[in-house]
């Protein structure tokens, strides 16, 4: 699909997808049409050159970095969170490593939950090897 039909199927996404929707696409003026389609191609161009840039800056930065700690970049439940959250959560897997599944242990989140008044709560997130690992990554990173 090109940016033409990426803006037309959100238009008609936009105000066709009831009749409500219809009927203010309807009252619009032709100026005020116009105006909206220029706005989602302006949209459309300066979302497509963010990620042409990003996507350059990635394969930039994949040929000259050397990470110290190349697990940081692949997700591991075991190494990247807190054994304390993994006790609240049982995460069930696929074949290829994907979550399927995530149930709660209430009672375990019971015990590891911090209330910290105000209706704000603390759960041990990450774990700290891999906070350890994501600072020396960083500092790898600028040296």
């Amino acid at each position: 699909m090109n940016s033409r039909e990426d803006i037309s199927f959100l238009i008609n996404s936009l105000f066709e997808a009831g009749s409500y929707g219809a009927s203010r696409y309807e009252r619009l003026t032709n100026d005020s049409r116009r105006r909206l389609r220029q706005l989602l191609e302006m949209h459309c161009r300066s979302i497509e050159e963010a990620e042409d840039l990003s996507t350059r800056k990635s394969e930039y930065f994949s040929q000259i970095y050397q990470p110290r700690y190349p697990r940081l970049f692949k997700f591991d439940a075991d190494y990247m969170l807190d054994p304390a959250f993994l006790k609240c959560f049982k995460i069930q897997k696929q074949d290829d490593g994907q979550i399927r599944k995530v149930t709660v242990n209430t009672v375990m989140v019971q015990a590891h939950v911090e209330d910290m008044g105000n209706s704000l709560f603390s759960l041990p997130l990450i774990s700290s090897e891999f906070c350890k690992d994501l600072i020396d990554e960083i500092k790898h990173l600028h040296s």
